[in-house]
């Protein structure tokens, strides 16, 4: 079997990058590896990653050339080698997959669709007319596919729902947790105090305000305990702005990207996620395994690989809600770390326990996709 990938991450040219580090680690799923990438990079041309896998540049300048140039790329790919076993596997079934829908229609070659963010949940449409229309066109995508793979159990259900596409041609195979590298080794407490945690990018789709609201209504309650906001985006001036106006800008620490996130959240008393939607919600995971309570919007794993009974879940925008579960984690820190414990080994069951092991299930779903 050989595989032409649709993707967009540009971190595969990075050698030192744990993206390149764990697609090296894809080289049994095929006798020969194309990764096409549907993004702008300072890459062209192909770069060999290792005896069978190859990375092909496409546009530096846009991403809708970029885009254009991995149909054209992987055209010639399989123009080359028409008669071999080939499985198309896209990104996503948005612009990656009209790319390898035209191509599996083109050579005769089964798709393989990979969803990796809740695409049908009614908030992923509520805040951009773009992404409208890319659920609008996936139906077909999705439809015209061999096999799919969903990062979570809901993203499954709302398909089979949604396009009455039979569950027996979908896999729930999250993406890979690399367990060592998320779980936290260093004692070193970045921060001095109690406080509660948020970790992402500053961006709509996170709903950080309504973090920074439940917050507010607790700090008079818990005048020590303050909000750490670990990520970047375009959206922090407003945060700030909003912290100022409910009179907690004192109690609000920004901090950028680190380097050991598993010990911002180790020291945490929760880590909190109030996200419209997610695909997987990683994070969650990356908390869990750091033995940092969840405070979280039903979204991701939760309800998966995350039995609900351990996670404390709000709904989204019920700041009132929010101030609640923080005021009872907070006051019920030993209890909680006990129950963080029993969810760690739970989690620790349900997922793949190396990437051999993860290699394997994805291989298999690609298999399912030849028919």
């Amino acid at each position: 079997m050989k595989i032409l990938f649709i993707g967009t991450d540009t971190k595969l040219f990075e050698p030192h990058s744990s993206v390149h580090e764990r697609f090296l680690g894809f080289s049994s799923l095929g006798e020969e590896i194309h990764m096409v990438i549907a993004r702008p990079s300072r890459h062209r041309g192909i770069y060999k990653m290792s005896k069978n896998i190859f990375i092909h540049g496409t546009s530096v300048s846009s991403r809708f050339f970029a885009l254009v140039k991995s149909f054209f790329v992987g055209y010639k790919i399989l123009k080359k080698d028409p008669t071999s076993d080939w499985v198309i596997s896209v990104q996503d079934p948005f612009e990656q997959g009209c790319v390898g829908w035209l191509l599996s229609k083109i050579f005769n070659k089964p798709l393989h669709v990979q969803v990796h963010t809740d695409m049908l949940s009614p908030f992923f449409v509520k805040h951009s007319f773009i992404d409208r229309i890319r659920v609008f066109f996936s139906g077909l995508i999705l439809k015209s596919a061999r096999r799919i793979r969903v990062d979570a159990a809901r993203i499954k259900d709302s398909l089979v729902q949604k396009y009455n596409i039979l569950e027996g041609t979908i896999d729930t195979l999250q993406i890979y947790i690399d367990v060592p590298r998320m779980m936290s080794s260093e004692s070193i407490r970045h921060i001095e105090g109690d406080y509660i945690l948020y970790v992402g990018r500053f961006e709509k789709e996170k709903n950080v305000e309504s973090i920074i609201q439940g917050f507010a209504k607790v700090a008079l309650s818990l005048p020590q305990l303050k909000l750490v906001l670990l990520g970047s985006g375009g959206l922090l001036p407003l945060y700030k702005e909003l912290a100022k106006k409910l009179g907690v800008q004192d109690k609000l620490i920004i901090v950028p990207w680190s380097n050991d996130v598993g010990g911002y959240m180790r020291h945490a008393k929760a880590l909190i996620l109030a996200s419209w939607f997610e695909g997987f919600a990683l994070v969650l995971i990356e908390a869990i395994l750091n033995n940092c309570p969840i405070i979280t919007t039903d979204v991701g794993a939760i309800g998966g690989i995350i039995p609900r009974e351990y996670a404390h879940i709000f709904p989204q925008n019920d700041s009132v809600a929010l101030s609640e579960k923080i005021t009872y984690v907070a006051l019920h820190e030993a209890e909680e770390k006990q129950n963080v414990e029993v969810l760690k080994t739970t989690v620790l069951s349900r997922i793949p326990k190396d990437l051999d092991s993860y290699a394997v299930l994805f291989k298999e779903s690609l298999e399912k996709a030849r028919g």
